[in-house]
C-alpha cells in the first residue's frame, strides 16, 4: 500500500502540488499522467524516499519500490555490468559478489552476453 496524506511540495517558491491525498492498495496499477512540471517525477521520488515532502505524510508498505527513468542514467564509460554493479559497490558489496548479482539480473532481463557492452552500443529499450 502507498498512501499520501495532505502532502505538499514546492521548489524555489513554485508550488508543485498542495494537499495531495491518495491511497494505492496492494495489487492496484496506477499511471501518472500530466504535462511537464505538474509533479509526476516528484511524486515518484517521494514514494521511493529519494526526497521528503515539505508537509504531510507518506506511507509505503513495501520494501520493493523502484521506477525506470524516462531517459537512461547509465554511466557512458562503464560497461553494462559495471553500471549495474555501481550502486551495489557504493553500498559496500564486494566486487566479486556485486558482479555475480549483476550477471543474475542481466540474465533475468534477457541481457546475458551483453555484460561488456557500453551504453552507446545498446538500443533505448535495452538501456532502460
Amino acid at each position: 500500500m502507498i498512501e499520501f496524506e495532505d502532502v505538499s511540495n514546492a521548489f524555489n517558491g513554485y508550488t508543485v502540488f498542495k494537499g495531495l491525498s491518495v491511497r494505492i492498495r496492494k495489487g492496484e496499477i496506477v499511471g501518472l499522467l500530466g504535462r511537464s512540471g505538474v509533479g509526476k517525477s516528484t511524486i515518484l521520488r517521494r514514494i521511493t524516499g529519494l526526497i521528503l515532502p515539505d508537509s504531510g505524510t507518506i506511507k509505503v508498505n513495501s520494501s520493493k519500490i523502484g521506477y525506470i527513468f524516462q531517459e537512461h542514467r547509465l554511466i557512458p564509460w562503464r560497461t553494462a555490468l559495471d553500471n549495474i554493479c555501481f550502486g551495489l559497490k557504493a553500498m559496500g558489496v564486494r566486487d566479486k559478489e556485486a558482479k555475480a548479482i549483476g550477471r543474475k539480473y542481466m540474465e533475468k532481463l534477457g541481457l546475458k552476453g551483453f555484460e561488456n557492452y557500453y551504453p552507446y552500443q545498446f538500443e533505448g529499450g535495452m538501456c532502460q
